[in-house]
């Protein structure tokens, strides 16, 4: 029993840690892909939605099983890391180039927070943050 608690405790660990690479990936993502066109009108908030759309359902599932995968392949953590950043990669292909951005920064910032155990304190804050821009968002668009 103690066992499938810590399985249990692990996989949490692991989806809050996708969750909030997914939010701040996708930030980072919208900011990228605004530079080049001056962050003109809403395309900043519109690129962060479209890509949290994408990445927290679609991005979380390929890095989940790109994770797994790679464990599966090999102990060696320099080719397990290789082996998920191509699922990542590979997981961006279908977006075309709006999706590779995405997916390379999700991985990147996955691997970043890797190091730290997310709990669902920070999760809950972004995810609150993120619901909360939107409203303010809507409310200015409708007035």
């Amino acid at each position: 029993c103690l066992s499938n608690q810590n399985k249990l405790g692990e996989i949490f660990i692991i989806l809050n840690r996708k969750i909030l690479a997914a939010i701040l990936g996708s930030l980072l993502a919208a900011f990228i892909i605004s530079i080049p066109y001056r962050f003109e009108g809403d395309l900043f908030f519109n690129m962060f939605y479209l890509n949290l759309m994408f990445t927290i359902t679609y991005g979380v599932i390929v890095s989940i099983i790109g994770d797994w995968v790679s464990r599966q392949i090999s102990e060696k953590l320099y080719i397990r890391e290789i082996i998920s950043f191509l699922f990542h990669f590979c997981g961006g292909l279908p977006l075309n180039g709006v999706g590779l951005i995405p997916a390379i920064l999700f991985f990147i910032v996955d691997r970043l927070l890797k190091k730290a155990k997310i709990g669902c304190l920070p999760v809950m804050i972004a995810l609150l943050m993120v619901v909360l821009m939107f409203i303010i968002l809507l409310n200015s668009w409708t007035e």
